[in-house]
């Protein structure tokens, strides 16, 4: 079996994650026993929409890191709030792939 690790980010200005799916795990990567943590600085809009997805640290592997980062832009979020209204903030979301034995 496998399993992918969606780590909590406790960001401090509240954004939440309304709706996410984890990665899924690339099949080639699962056949050559590729595992890692990929971390990612994603900017979210007022709407709670990605608007930008950057890898600020590697797994060390280009598929895991694609895969982490395609299903993070389709996440939502609860927005950030400034003065009660939604506002756009950033958010590290850190996503470990890891292959479990048996």
């Amino acid at each position: 079996s496998l399993n992918v690790v969606v780590e909590e980010s406790k960001p401090s200005y509240k954004i939440g994650e309304v709706s996410s799916h984890a990665p899924k795990y690339p099949y080639k990567s699962r056949i050559n026993g590729e595992q890692g943590k990929v971390i990612l600085k994603v900017i979210v809009n007022q709407k709670g929409r990605a608007k930008d997805v950057k890898i600020i640290q590697s797994s060390g592997y280009v598929r895991l890191d694609k895969a982490a980062r395609k299903a993070v832009k389709k996440w939502r979020f609860q927005p950030a709030q400034k003065n009660e209204r939604p506002t756009s903030g950033t958010v590290t979301v850190p996503i470990s792939f890891v292959l479990e034995s048996g």
